[in-house]
């Protein structure tokens, strides 16, 4: 079950935070080609003043251009370069479009989680 953790700043009001990660689950599930509800995702907000880019503040609201959304994918290990690589990108543009970014300004790194190091369901995970 991959977990795509995202932390950003306070986002415009006119962005539906939770209609764009439901839209990023639906849409790295159909190109893993898994059932959407094996793939997961939380916002954790940043304060404006526990951000900066190099000496350079946050902004109150994110901007198009700086400061950008730092994601994580954790999921198990197995999927091959290529599939991990389209599922980084589309994170990247989904984000992009869904916050009103600048293309490009979405940081995301991907976590393989190893055969039993991963407890969900109750059930150690191998």
């Amino acid at each position: 079950m991959p977990v795509v953790r995202i932390s950003g700043l306070p986002q415009a009001a006119v962005v539906d935070q939770g209609s764009v990660l439901a839209r990023l689950c639906l849409r790295l599930a159909e190109v893993d080609d898994v059932e959407a509800r094996h793939w997961w995702a939380t916002w954790q907000p940043i304060a404006p003043d526990a951000y900066v880019e190099g000496d350079v503040p946050a902004p109150a609201v994110q901007p198009g251009a700086s400061h950008p959304p730092i994601v994580e994918i954790l999921a198990f290990a197995g999927r091959d370069a290529a599939l991990v690589e389209r599922l980084l990108t589309l994170t990247s543009e989904i984000l992009g479009n869904g916050l009103g970014m600048e293309p490009g300004n979405v940081f995301v790194t991907w976590t393989e989680l190893q055969p039993g190091r991963v407890s969900t369901g109750g059930v150690v995970r191998r």
